[in-house]
């Protein structure tokens, strides 16, 4: 199911959320990070974005089964760039 994540879930889903970066990273995916990329690091990227959220300035929608996660975050009104973990 693909839904938007409140910001409970999307706390709860960073891990997961890192792991789906950094497997898709790692993987030859051009998402705006380079390879290698640790899950932790990406993860710790995700929990930068969770204020964003909690405020409605940005959005994540997450593809989910069971308890995984995948996703892509929405376009976001936040004003900063995001960052790129190298």
């Amino acid at each position: 199911m693909i839904t938007r994540l409140s910001t409970a879930d999307y706390l709860d889903a960073v891990p997961a959320l890192g792991e789906v970066l950094a497997d898709c990273t790692n993987g030859g995916a051009s998402v705006g990070f380079l390879a290698p990329l640790d899950a932790a690091v990406a993860a710790a990227w995700w929990k930068t974005l969770a204020g964003d959220v909690a405020e409605g300035r940005a959005v994540v929608w997450a593809a989910c089964t069971g308890r995984r996660a995948g996703s892509r975050p929405a376009p976001s009104r936040a004003t900063r760039p995001i960052p790129v973990a190298h």
